[in-house]
């Protein structure tokens, strides 16, 4: 991660190469020095041997040279290693593109430190142990340019149209269905059928023109209109990624000649182009940016641990039993942590029901947020216990009923966060139920199963998290000693 930018995993081109002009050589460091209790962002520098040299001001113009005061100076190392200020570096490049890719996809404007905690929580939160430079960009699949056709293929710089003429649409008769008994597109407006493929990407538009003769002959790239070229820039399809901004474009440009020209831009041959530069940049922050957003739309509802300590002994209940990451936690992955009452009596109600949220990094699924809303008969309530970032697409639950005695939690862990979660109960009739989670089945192989188990006569009667900026990290359970439960022992 020392070497590489962390938004697109491309490198830093040295201060000597490929002039002062180079865009790989620019880069900027988001850091949070000692004293600082948020992150802040540099201006523009360079890299050499041994260090990053960045200015200060992070409005830092680079039309004269900056003293020596005005300067930081941040030793290339591992940000897992640095010893004071800890670093996230990127070219500035990409810091605009990413600025740009935020600005398009969300109606809110975040300041741009805002932005930079964000990306610099979520690298230092990376699970350890692996090689976690330019995690997110396509170098992990192998098809990195080399050194020298990425430092000068700018990925901000505007392209050109290439003058392509655009063949005339056809005119003559619509299309007829050989088969109109079988094939019903034929019978919509067509108006209201080129709408509908506007939405659609293009995988389910080739699929689209399978399904019917009368569609496939409609949607011809010759017969569709150029509002469906112009919605192939719209920020969610493939050609999201053009700057339709830059000033070489023309005021209302011929859409589908502009998309013929941008494929065969970024079909150029063995040197990259610019726009495929810009793509490739642009695929890593479609990536990164639903976790950012995750860390910058919600509040964490977390304390830290020895007010939750307090609030639990003030309502006679004990910490006990405690498992974590299979990795040391570094203190500043800590943020905080959280206690979640999962006792319905406390709550007055029959039930409560425990939702957990899921945030997936790296193709893995770990858990980042719970809770908890009471239940009497039919009627679900309000949310009476929260904690860590609700996601409610990816949420599930479980049950827990008052007359059940919580004996034993099953945790499955990992050196990136807390994987599964299962409860083991006793209803009064003495039969022992486990609740799930997630299934252990299919767990990373670097994961561990730990269970936790509720002392001799006693029930667990919830659980504290500590959290770093997206997930839970560890599990320690509450227990209420005072309550009667005559067998907990684990079948």
């Amino acid at each position: 991660m020392a070497d590489d930018c962390v938004i697109c995993g491309g490198p830093f081109a040295s201060s000597g190469s490929g002039g002062n002009q180079s865009w790989a050589r620019v880069l900027r460091i988001a850091r949070c020095r000692p004293g600082d209790l948020t992150v802040s962002i540099t201006g523009r520098g360079y890299q050499n041997d041994r260090e990053y040299v960045v200015p200060k001001d992070p409005d830092f113009s680079g039309q004269n040279e900056p003293s020596e005061a005005e300067l930081e100076r941040h030793f290339r190392y591992s940000v897992t290693q640095l010893p004071g200020t800890r670093v996230v570096a990127f070219h500035d490049s990409c810091w605009s593109i990413l600025l740009d890719h935020f600005s398009l996809f969300t109606a809110v404007r975040h300041e741009k430190n805002r932005i930079a905690q964000a990306l610099y929580d979520f690298m230092h939160d990376l699970p350890h142990g692996e090689d976690w430079g330019a995690y997110l960009g396509d170098s992990r699949f192998g098809i990195q340019p080399p050194e020298v056709d990425y430092w000068v293929v700018d990925p901000n710089k505007g392209f050109m149209m290439h003058g392509r003429r655009t063949p005339p649409y056809p005119a003559g008769q619509l299309p007829a269905s050989t088969r109109p008994w079988q094939d019903c597109f034929p019978q919509f407006p067509i108006e209201l059928t080129y709408h509908l493929v506007s939405f659609l990407d293009s995988s389910s538009l080739c699929n689209f023109r399978l399904s019917s003769k009368f569609i496939g002959s409609l949607c011809s790239q010759y017969r569709l209109p150029q509002e469906f070229w112009a919605s192939r820039f719209a920020v969610e399809h493939e050609m999201g990624f053009v700057p339709l901004a830059c000033g070489s474009l023309p005021t209302v440009p011929d859409w589908r000649q502009l998309y013929f020209d941008v494929k065969d831009d970024l079909r150029r041959g063995p040197q990259i182009s610019y726009l495929r530069s810009r793509r490739r940049v642009w695929n890593c922050i479609s990536h990164l940016r639903p976790l950012m957003m995750i860390l910058l739309q919600q509040d964490h509802n977390i304390q830290d641990m020895d007010s939750v300590e307090e609030d639990t002994s003030l309502l006679g209940l004990v910490v006990t039993q405690k498992t974590e990451v299979l990795t040391q936690i570094r203190q500043s992955r800590r943020k905080g942590s959280q206690y979640v009452n999962l006792d319905p009596q406390h709550w007055g109600a029959d039930t409560i029901r425990l939702f957990v949220s899921i945030v997936t990094i790296n193709s893995t699924a770990y858990i980042c947020g719970f809770r908890v809303r009471i239940q009497n008969g039919t009627d679900i309530g309000e949310v009476v216990s929260l904690a860590g970032y609700v996601a409610p697409a990816t949420e599930t639950h479980i049950c827990l009923n008052s007359s059940d005695d919580l004996l034993h939690v099953r945790v499955a862990v990992s050196s990136g966060g807390i994987l599964r979660l299962g409860f083991r109960t006793r209803d009064l009739q003495g039969q022992m139920i486990w609740k799930w989670i997630g299934q252990l089945e299919g767990l990373p192989f670097y994961s561990d199963i730990v269970t936790l188990d509720a002392q001799a006569s006693s029930r667990i009667s919830g659980i504290i998290f500590i959290f770093d900026s997206l997930k839970a990290m560890s599990v320690q359970l509450v227990e209420n000693l005072r309550h009667r439960a005559s067998s907990n022992c684990l079948c």
